[in-house]
């Protein structure tokens, strides 16, 4: 009896945190791809470009920056506050906030040593130069922030989230639109990552109060014994994972920087943010990780059954549709002239569904601590990745 009223309970818990997840997704992606389509309009394709290729070296520096830590903190924190055991999870909460500050330091100053070498050297695109200087602060920003969701996640506390997302995009909105109208054309970008680091300030701070007021034992209190052996053996698997995954979804937009001009990168991102933007409601891993933690078996199984159940409902659907209204969707949100977009959106459309598959996979991977399965996955599909971007870029380069 106790069992099933467990079960029951969990059940209410995962649905009512998938409307919160929903909710506060729904937000992000909406106002991320309001943003987006404005930058897009505001900037043209080669400003355009160049911003979508700096973001891309930000996401990889952000990502290096983190190395699995917040998925990590993310598994252990919700195994011990799901056995009751609130000293360790804070005691795990705050040893891999020690190594998520260190590899942020380390990230920081290497993006700052390393920028005038990329613009020059590697990219050969001088204007992107004061732009990942301008990113260090951006960086610093996003990795404290992203590690603070762990409570909410780990907490199953989601709610806070919706009314969070909200203030973070109309904040990164206006201020965006503020910086692109006051400043000169070569310092809009830069001033764009200004803006986007001030939109996330206000977010952390929000977010910091929140965890204070609600549950200030989860950040103040004893520190116990942990098995620390277990949980860096863990993390360094993961860390394989994180790299592989983000190079993944990066190293597109990174070889283009490289092969070709940056309206073209333009191009690209524009098609991509909408793939991305339509993609991440297919994915529930935020809400997953901590419930996969604490089930298993036939339960485990049934879960994840249904999950992969709804994505496919909805994705397979959203494909045909992509591809159909392809280029009247790229002429009515970004305008005529990124009609060239139309090629790459068809080509990306497929993302609807591998996107959320993976978030899936890796997902169980992490909750049932296969770390080191869930890294091969990811190189091996990175070294195709990698493979079929050159093959298309030379392609396109000798018959586009």
């Amino acid at each position: 009896m106790a069992q099933k009223l467990r079960n029951t309970n969990l059940s209410k818990i995962a649905v009512k945190n998938f409307s919160y997840q929903f909710s506060a997704v729904f937000i992000l992606k909406l106002g991320g791809f309001i943003l987006t389509i404005i930058l897009a309009r505001l900037l043209l394709p080669e400003l355009f470009g160049i911003y979508g290729l700096v973001l891309s070296i930000v996401t990889i520096a952000i990502s290096l920056a983190d190395l699995g830590v917040t998925e990590t903190a993310l598994a252990y924190t919700s195994k011990s506050l799901g056995e009751n055991k609130k000293d360790k999870a804070r005691s795990y909460f705050k040893f891999f906030l020690k190594t998520k500050g260190l590899l942020t330091i380390v990230v920081i100053l290497a993006v700052l040593l390393l920028s005038h070498y990329l613009s020059f050297s590697i990219f050969k695109k001088p204007e992107i130069f004061l732009p990942l200087i301008a990113s260090s602060l951006f960086i610093l920003v996003e990795s404290i922030r992203g590690y603070l969701t762990v409570w909410f996640s780990a907490t199953k506390n989601l709610k806070p989230t919706i009314s969070l997302e909200f203030l973070i995009q109309t904040v990164k909105i206006i201020l965006s639109v503020i910086a692109l109208s006051i400043l000169s054309q070569d310092l809009k970008i830069s001033g764009l990552f200004l803006a986007l680091s001030i939109a996330g300030i206000a977010y952390l701070a929000t977010s910091l109060i929140i965890v204070l007021k609600r549950d200030r034992s989860f950040l103040i209190g004893k520190i116990v014994q942990i098995d620390k052996k277990r949980a860096v053996k863990y993390l360094t698997f993961m860390s394989l994972t994180t790299i592989s995954l983000v190079f993944l979804g990066s190293v597109d937009t990174i070889m283009l920087g490289i092969f070709v001009s940056s309206e073209f990168i333009g191009y690209y991102r524009a098609a991509l943010g909408l793939i991305i933007s339509i993609s991440a409601l297919f994915s529930f891993s935020q809400i997953l990780l901590p419930i996969f933690t604490q089930i298993h078996g036939d339960r485990l199984e049934r879960g994840i059954a249904k999950t992969y159940r709804y994505i496919f409902l909805i994705a397979i659907p959203a494909i045909f549709g992509i591809i159909l209204i392809s280029k009247y969707l790229i002429y009515a949100l970004y305008g005529s002239e990124y009609l060239p977009s139309v090629n790459s959106l068809i080509v990306l459309s497929p993302l609807l569904l591998l996107a959320p598959l993976i978030s899936l996979y890796s997902t169980l991977f992490k909750a049932k601590e296969k770390p080191k399965d869930l890294s091969k996955m990811m190189l091996y599909s990175l070294i195709i990745n990698i493979v079929l971007n050159y093959l298309f870029i030379n392609y396109l380069l000798r018959f586009g």
